[in-house]
């Protein structure tokens, strides 16, 4: 008996050995699986990232924004062969899309420009955003986006020393449409408003865990987004101190606790004495804490605490840069236990860890930053020949990089320098493109690799990290909401649907009709899926073209709905306060200089301006021009657009309803939820109706439909429509702008006066046609809307004195003509090719002798291509006033690593 019990003891502890290695085995699998998936990810979607230089720091009302757009894909990072659509988009200050371009890239690059020439709205600060539409799949983060600013335009003609933007107040009355994005957060991080302080609370590593103790970095600020400097405490539930919490000038702090469980409340005051206090996220139970050590020279600790729930378990961890797995492993689980990474065989830049068990959660994750080494093969340098710099004469600059190289290089005036220069090509790809949201001084990261450096980066990445590489989504265990392709060129692609579900979508016949200006036209033909989808390929077509599908369902005209997929561009994203600021221009370092002998000059005559060869003549002030009589105007959008602060595109929002099969609503409903400052009950019934010309009269309509027993839209037609003198609609409700009146002008001419609050309204006549002006119903009948706060401007439409006392917004409203004919099964819209930038114009001043020439951005030439040698030369001439020349070149070398001139 005992023999066989022992047998059986023997036998139980094996099938337990047996099952405890079968169960590590699979854990092993599993682990083993993730980090599979994660390599596998961006070799199978690999992501975008693209740079924009452009030709200067800041602009005038008037101006062109030149840009060199550099694309490259991550999985290899070489210039990017991926997307051949790039789109670019100018975003004024309160969020609305004013300028959209299309560019074709070719071999990763492309060129383009927006002119500032006829931007509506005050001057301010400006977003240029770039992204092909694979690389929306990543949300608003993974965009390149910078903002400058835009100034007036200066009254006289290159007078530039004093730049101005439009004052604050203006910008509060206009609406603000940006967003907080909703991509993936970089931590699991509790951001409180407490009154005038926003807290963002960050565990490192993603959570706290009870009993063990964990590092937390904060980030403060006011409403507005400055960085707040206080000092505080951490308490528990029962009001005692647990640590002691500061934050400094930048507004970030790091403190350390070890929670038990109970509830804990942070305590900050600032720098005026008043005290905020807000929660702590609440401790997990179970999990790990991850403390990383940045400071220890050339190498970096991970050191890990486990809570009794994960000890003995295998888990595993992934170092990724640029979503490529450069280090991975498994381990078991200890109480404490220290990873240990080699600094100087790290790639430089933004890298993640995550550490994750075998079921696929993810413990912690952490991004962490290594000093990039910057080497000669890194850099561009600029030399020139060209010692003196004269009014209007040659200058001749020698560029030495990398051979075969492509690079964009920008000439300015460093005297009209406005805004100061921020980050360039590396700090962009190594670093500010890898966190969210606006790095104030992205150059000081590169500056040194000292403690100092080291550890504001460390705190950077805790406070501001982003996940561009999204590890669960890598690893196959969370997926795009709606993927967006690639694109390989220009497409008209979507899907059919009809009101009537019975109606089939399948096998529609469309016929696509392009036409443009110049009288250039193609044709094609398709046939619907069982799905209802259709597709066009188009060759590379340019500008702008007209746009009409028709569809055909049995040999017969058939009123589809036809969709367009075009409709992808991200939220647009809150600034920071900081970038919203004129940064000093710091005195530029002076190129060297070499003679003809190749010896090279005194610093002190690098290109500057000879005094003895520039005499700076009498300006002439041009004067300002009177306007006549301003109804030569007013059949057309120019004066709206130069006297209003807000433009809308109706048919670009019509068409994006028709293209998404959406109903288009009703020209009042839209324009409220466009803009939340507009409010009220539309399609109110007017109050009053003034009659003026032979005979002035005031009909009131409640008491006419009275009266006559009419409602009152009978009355207000009888009114409106039988009169023979000029007859204006007054409401005392409806809409209002911001609880203001809104005169609402309709394609030049006056319409109607809507919130009016004042009980008498005296008026002395209307500059315009005596035509019956109507509001339009629906959004479709409308082409554009112009919004203004300049009242100067009502003289030209109705004069009143009890209205100017009032304040009213007017509304420019201009409409499509009234005999557009429909067809049946037949759609017509328009389509956008790709954009070429205009030639960079400048004077040949080997022909023409010196002349005002007031030039900010000197020279632009974004294809400077460097020889088997790595050399190149730029030749061109200085405007007339020049004494200082800022010089910027960057680009990519043949295997497409970046290069800066630094």
């Amino acid at each position: 008996m005992k023999h066989y019990i022992l047998v059986l003891l023997l036998l139980l502890n094996a099938i337990g050995v047996f099952a405890q290695e079968t169960d590590k085995n699979e854990q092993v699998r599993n682990l083993l699986g993730y980090m599979n998936k994660a390599m596998n990810f961006n070799k199978l979607a690999p992501q975008e990232k693209v740079y924009l230089h452009f030709d200067n720091t800041g602009y005038f009302k008037g101006e062109i924004i030149r840009f060199k757009a550099y694309v490259t894909r991550m999985d290899n990072e070489k210039k990017s062969n991926i997307s051949k659509n790039l789109y670019v988009e100018l975003v004024n200050p309160i969020g609305d899309v004013i300028e959209r371009r299309t560019l074709l890239l070719e071999n990763g690059e492309a060129e383009g420009d927006i002119a500032l020439d006829s931007i509506v709205g005050p001057s301010g600060f400006y977003e240029v955003r770039a992204f092909t539409r694979y690389m929306t799949n990543w949300g608003t983060p993974a965009l390149f986006s910078r903002t400058f600013p835009v100034f007036e335009k200066p009254e006289v003609y290159g007078d530039y020393a004093n730049p101005s933007i439009a004052p604050e107040n203006i910008h509060h009355r206009l609406p603000n449409v940006r967003v907080e994005s909703s991509s993936n957060s970089s931590k699991k991080a509790l951001e409180t408003a407490a009154k005038s302080l926003r807290i963002g609370i960050y565990p490192e590593g993603g959570d706290l865990i009870v009993g063990l103790q964990g590092r937390v970095a904060i980030d403060v600020t006011d409403e507005e987004g400055y960085h707040m400097q206080t000092t505080g405490a951490l308490y528990d539930a029962n009001k005692t101190k647990v640590v002691d919490v500061q934050t400094d000038e930048s507004g970030r702090g790091v403190f350390e606790f070890i929670p038990n469980g109970m509830k804990y409340t942070l305590q900050l005051t600032d720098k005026k004495g008043k005290t905020r206090t807000v929660d702590m996220p609440e401790a997990r139970l179970e999990g790990i804490t991850l403390n990383l050590d940045m400071l220890k020279g050339d190498d970096i600790y991970a050191r890990i605490k486990c809570s009794n729930e994960v000890v003995g378990r295998l888990i595993g961890y992934t170092v990724m840069h640029n979503g490529n797995v450069v280090l991975c492993d498994t381990m078991t689980a200890n109480p404490k236990m220290t990873l240990q990474f080699d600094r100087p065989s790290m790639p430089g830049g933004v890298n993640q860890l995550t550490i994750f068990n075998s079921e696929g959660r993810i413990l912690s994750e952490r991004m962490f930053f290594i000093y990039p080494e910057i080497t000669s093969n890194d850099s561009i340098y600029v030399t020139t020949k060209t010692p003196d710099l004269t009014p209007c004469g040659k200058v001749r600059v020698e560029i030495k990089s990398q051979p075969n190289s492509s690079i964009s290089f920008s000439a300015t005036d460093a005297a009209t320098m406005t805004n100061g220069k921020v980050g360039n090509a590396l700090t962009w790809m190594l670093l500010a493109s890898e966190v969210k949201g606006y790095i104030e001084n992205p150059d000081y990261y590169f500056e040194a690799d000292d403690n100092e450096h080291r550890y504001n980066a460390d705190l950077l990445m805790m406070v501001q990290g982003w996940r561009r590489y999204d590890w669960m989504m890598m690893t196959g265990q969370k997926k795009i909401d709606k993927a967006q392709p690639y694109e390989d060129g220009l497409y008209i692609y979507g899907r059919l649907s009809h009101r009537k579900k019975r109606k089939g979508v399948e096998n529609v016949e469309l016929d696509a009709y392009l036409y443009n200006a110049k009288g250039e036209h193609m044709k094609g033909s398709a046939v619907t899926d069982s799905l209802g989808r259709y597709s066009f390929k188009l060759p590379a077509i340019y500008d702008n073209w007209d746009l009409m599908i028709k569809s055909t369902k049995d040999d017969k005209p058939e009123n589809y709905i036809i969709g367009i997929d075009r409709h992808f561009s991200p939220d647009k994203r809150l600034l920071s306060p900081y970038e919203m600021v004129q940064l000093p221009v710091e005195k530029p370092e002076q190129m060297k200089s070499v003679d003809k002998n190749g010896k090279t000059v005194d610093p002190s005559t690098r290109l500057k301006l000879s005094d003895r060869n520039f005499v700076l003549p009498t300006v002439k002030v041009k004067a300002r021009r009177i306007l006549g009589d301003l109804r030569v105007t007013w059949f057309d959008e120019k004066f709206a657009r130069k006297k209003s602060e807000i433009y809308y595109d109706c048919d670009y929002d019509t068409d994006k309803m028709n293209d998404l099969g959406e109903v288009v609503p009703n020209f009042d409903d839209w324009l409220m939820e466009k803009n939340p400052l507009i409010m009220g009950v539309p399609g109110e019934i007017p109050d009053q109706i003034l009659v003026y010309g032979n005979s002035d009269k005031v009909y009131d309509i409640a008491a006419l439909a009275a009266e006559k027993n009419m409602s009152t839209q009978e009355v207000i037609d009888e009114v409106m429509y039988s009169s023979s003198d000029r007859p204006i609609q007054l409401q005392r409700n409806g809409l209002s702008y911001d609880r203001r009146p809104i005169v609402w002008i309709v394609d030049n001419s006056f319409c109607t006066i809507t919130n009016m609050t004042s009980p008498r309204f005296t008026y002395y006549g209307v500059n315009q046609k005596a035509a019956a002006i109507t509001m339009p119903l629906t959004l479709d009948e409308v082409k554009s809307v112009y919004i203004s706060d300049d009242i100067t401007a009502l003289q030209n439409y109705i004069v009143s004195s009890d209205l100017y006392s009032m304040k009213p917004v007017i509304a420019y409203v201009y409409t499509h003509p009234k005999y557009d004919i429909k067809v049946k099964g037949l759609r017509r819209t328009h389509f956008d090719g790709y954009n070429k930038p205009t030639e960079f114009e400048m004077d040949d001043y080997s022909i023409l002798p010196p002349m005002e020439d007031f030039r900010r951005t000197i020279y632009w030439d974004a294809n400077v291509k460097t020889d088997a040698n790595g050399k190149a030369t730029v030749e061109f001439y200085n405007n007339y006033t020049a004494k200082n020349i800022f010089v910027s070149a960057e680009g990519v070398n043949s295997d497409g690593k970046f290069l800066v001139n630094e």
